[in-house]
């Protein structure tokens, strides 16, 4: 019964979440004004809940995006290595990414 919202290969962009945004507060609004039949509200309730989990995914991919950047001395920040697997933590215990780094 559950539904993929997004798909391998095709990265979700801010773009994306402003677009999902808008859509939900418009989806919202016409809820709140309550004008049309009852099968009109469900499928629009069922749209916006779509909506707020393609939202979710968008700011999940975002999260994981800055959990690999590492700050660095200098106060800039590097990309770890591997950061293409977005889904995996760059630096869990026993992660290759700290050896060699100067202290």
């Amino acid at each position: 019964m559950a539904k993929a919202t997004r798909r391998p290969g095709k990265k979700k962009t801010p773009a994306d979440y402003e677009a999902v945004r808008s859509r939900l507060e418009a989806v919202v609004a016409k809820l709140e004004r309550g004008e049309g039949t009852l099968e009109e509200s469900l499928a629009l309730y069922e749209e916006g809940v779509a909506l707020v989990r393609s939202a979710h995914g968008i700011l999940d991919d975002a999260e994981k995006r800055l959990e690999v950047l590492k700050p660095q001395a200098d106060g800039s920040f590097r990309l770890e290595e591997g950061a293409a697997g977005l889904g995996q933590a760059a630096d869990a215990p026993g992660s290759e990414g700290e050896e060699g780094a100067a202290g």
